[in-house]
């Protein structure tokens, strides 16, 4: 058998660790689907809807990733995977909906944005923590006396709702966000460290901190309130923990005026952010300094630069003609090449990809002072991550204080008067196949 995907989907995950519970041999099919390959009459074939992944199975196609889950959990009824009696397969059949109706909607919708999908809405996104929140408080209060989601041992709804979570671990649940939620992480962990789990998703690290969308500056543990942690009962805990106050003002012998005394200082409080013209007492906050800040003036527009190169999509060789004929400001802008300092244990496709993908949202601090491309190469194991950069200064130091991902990599600054190094540039920034005989696994632009 065989499963047709793009690299890294999740969906696909889910048939793929079932199968190595039930010992079944499936293969991989990488599927193009930002060329379009989804959309060919070969693949139409497969899957009139276009949609991936699909199982090519000696009886034909099977499509929708939780048919292709239960399609594999049942393949060996020795490994139990859809439980050990009727109302276990109820169960198991119970999770995996909940799986595709709570978490997997709520969870693409917050994490598209991060991973460059799409834009960032603040409404969409604060409605999608929350559903996933309220999804996990769920998860919370079954597995708080439960090893399992059934039974006594793994079964196809853990697999499942495993692998809808797996990159909300990986991306967007930080130490604070999942301090709300002990046994998810617990039984989260548990999994992440199962050889069959590892075999397909590879290794599990928490995340310090959540990786925003460019355009996004509240946390999610923020948006949620961190309600769970505090028993409050409530699925979103800021508005419902600030009732009792309410329910004290009435008390109008009890000093009212004091009631009232918070209410005129904390409404000033966020008017200056919004208009700084409001007539308040507050000092309206200094602007934090930039390194960039102290300068010297310069003639490289960097806009410019990147309308540019954007507008040249059919051959971006053409924008380096300008770019190094008249953009550049040699005296005030630097180029940088950087090797990432581990590429020995880079043994995971996907993973690779959403690491530069991880480095170019971490840079978004400094978006209006730098532009740069990250590639993978390779076309297996061990793959490795080069990038290219241009940055405002003398420096790459402001790169490396921003994204804390950049000290793993060793930069070097390239001498824009050797030819040669020039055409190197070029290539980093304008080839999508190879370069220098490496071929081009993955690459994602910072502009």
């Amino acid at each position: 058998m065989t499963i047709h995907s793009y690299a890294g989907d999740f969906r696909a995950f889910k048939a793929l660790i079932a199968a190595q519970y039930a010992g079944v041999a499936i293969g991989t099919v990488e599927v193009d689907v930002a060329g379009g390959e989804h959309k060919t009459p070969a693949f139409l074939a497969k899957n009139p809807l276009g949609q991936v992944p699909v199982l090519e199975t000696p009886h034909g196609f099977v499509s929708e990733s939780n048919a292709i889950a239960r399609y594999v959990g049942r393949l060996r009824r020795d490994a139990e995977l859809y439980g050990v009696s009727f109302f276990e397969s109820a169960q198991v059949d119970s999770w995996l909906d909940f799986a595709s109706n709570n978490l997997e909607v709520p969870l693409s919708s917050w994490l598209y944005p991060v991973l460059g999908y799409g834009a960032f809405n603040a409404a969409v996104h604060a409605e999608s923590v929350s559903q996933v929140a309220n999804a996990l408080k769920v998860l919370e209060g079954h597995l708080l006396g439960n090893t399992y989601l059934v039974g006594h041992k793994v079964t196809l709804a853990d697999i499942v709702v495993f692998s809808s979570l797996n990159y909300g671990f990986k991306f967007l649940f930080d130490e604070a966000f999942l301090a709300a939620f002990p046994s998810v992480n617990r039984w989260f962990v548990t999994l992440a460290n199962q050889p069959q789990f590892e075999a397909v998703v590879g290794g599990y690290a928490p995340i310090a901190e959540e990786v925003l969308a460019a355009g996004n500056s509240t946390k999610a543990s923020t948006l949620a309130g961190a309600a769970p942690a505090a028993g409050a009962g409530s699925s979103a805990g800021g508005k419902k923990a600030a009732a009792p106050k309410k329910e004290a003002a009435p008390k109008k012998e009890a000093a009212p005026k004091k009631e009232a005394a918070p209410k005129k200082e904390a409404a000033p409080a966020p008017a200056p952010a919004a208009d700084a013209g409001y007539d308040s007492d507050e000092k309206p906050k200094e602007k934090v300094k930039s390194v960039f800040d102290d300068m010297p003036p310069s003639k490289m527009n960097m806009d410019t630069w990147k309308k540019t190169y954007s507008n040249s999509k059919t051959d971006y060789y053409a924008s380096m003609v300008p770019f190094w004929a008249e953009q550049l400001d040699r005296e005030n802008y630097s180029i940088w090449f950087c090797k990432y300092n581990f590429n020995d244990e880079l043994s995971v496709a996907f993973m690779c990809s959403n690491q530069i993908g991880g480095f170019i949202q971490r840079t978004d601090e400094i978006r209006r002072y730098a532009f740069g491309t990250m590639i993978v190469f390779g076309e297996e194991k061990p793959f490795s991550i080069e990038g290219c950069w241009l940055i405002r200064g003398p420096s790459i130091a402001p790169l490396l204080e921003c994204n804390p991902d950049a000290e793993y990599y060793t930069w070097t600054k390239v001498n824009v008067e050797d030819a040669a190094q020039r055409e190197l540039v070029g290539k980093f920034w304008c080839e999508g196949e190879a370069i220098d005989g490496k071929k081009v696994y993955d690459s994602k632009v910072f502009k």
